[in-house]
């Protein structure tokens, strides 16, 4: 739906004709035909005709510009179509489309009444001088009064233009604020995965938002192992032996210089990020021992695994004994 369709649209150019069919009969422009006998004036009645078409379709889209306003500001009020619908979207475009066409109409329509101001009538050359010189002021002022109102459409035009593109970057503002909820979103969901408690935050999250996370963390974890090496090789800018001879940097430096900048990488990303070794109030300088701790916890784990395996034997082989003395 545009500002108007087609049959709103055709109702409003029958009834402004029918109601504007009536300048002819008014007193001024009676005045007018009764003064001059230059026939162009009846030409420039239709013309007027046209002029109030433009100015009710004008004022129409005004109307419908506004209610779409009024929509994404107070969606529940009139129950306009959310920010996330392809329709609306498609909608706004339309009416851009229409402004532009609208513009170059108007340039059109300017441009024909500046054709019949400057054009005299070849029917009034044999016309006294006086009536032809008094005939050409009254149609140079009529012109320069619709030349006026052809002015104050344009300018109309421009500012519902202005408008609308308010309204488009109310959409995109919008849909830029979702997408940051959503990021929003992910990034809590990965803090919580770093502390092991992802399982209970993937309840509230829709099955796309769990893909996108997933995706991420998977892109996070890649650029962690490799960007170290790229910034390393930025720097050294490939200049090694086995490259270009003429350097002192061999492949080992590149290497050796790799792994180590790699290797501190991991180490603070995980020092800061290790919620599931250390308890919540443990201190920065003992996060980055995480190395030591995790050594530890893996071997306190394994010894309490292995005394759970003894305690299970116990049981087992004294029921054998006894049975085998029953």
């Amino acid at each position: 739906m545009i500002a108007f369709d087609l049959q709103v649209g055709l109702s409003i150019l029958v009834l402004v004709a029918l109601a504007d069919l009536r300048v002819g009969q008014s007193v001024y422009w009676q005045s007018i035909f009764q003064k001059s006998p230059d026939p162009t004036f009846v030409l420039l009645t239709f013309v007027w005709h046209a002029m109030y078409a433009w100015d009710e379709a004008l004022q129409h889209l005004y109307n419908h510009i506004c209610w779409l306003m009024r929509g994404l500001i107070f969606p529940k009020e009139t129950k306009v179509l959310t920010t996330n619908d392809m329709q609306l979207t498609q909608e706004l475009h339309v009416i851009r489309a229409h402004h532009l066409h609208y513009s170059s109409l108007l340039e059109d329509f300017e441009k024909t009444v500046i054709f019949i101001r400057d054009t005299p009538n070849p029917a009034m050359d044999s016309v006294l001088k006086e009536d032809r010189d008094y005939s050409s002021h009254l149609m140079k002022r009529e012109c320069e009064n619709l030349l006026s109102e052809i002015d104050r459409l344009d300018k109309g035009r421009k500012m519902q233009d202005k408008r609308l593109k308010n309204v488009m970057n109310l959409v995109f503002s919008s849909v830029n604020i979702n997408d940051s909820k959503q990021m929003q979103r992910m990034t809590e969901a990965a803090v919580k995965d770093s502390a092991g408690r992802l399982l209970l935050f993937n309840i509230s999250l829709r099955p796309m938002l769990i893909f996108l996370f997933l995706a991420m963390k998977q892109i996070a974890y890649l650029t962690m192992i490799f960007l170290p090496a790229s910034f390393v090789a930025a720097v050294f800018g490939m200049n090694v032996k086995e490259i270009s001879p003429d350097t002192e940097g061999t492949l080992p430096h590149y290497v050796a210089a790799a792994l180590s900048l790699t290797v501190a990488t991991i180490w603070v990303v995980v020092a800061f990020q290790s919620k599931f070794i250390f308890p919540p109030e443990t201190s920065l300088l003992m996060r980055f021992t995480w190395p030591v701790q995790l050594c530890l916890n893996l071997l306190r784990s394994r010894d309490q695994a292995d005394d759970r395996n003894e305690n299970i034997e116990i049981p087992l082989t004294t029921a054998t004994i006894i049975g085998r003395h029953t």
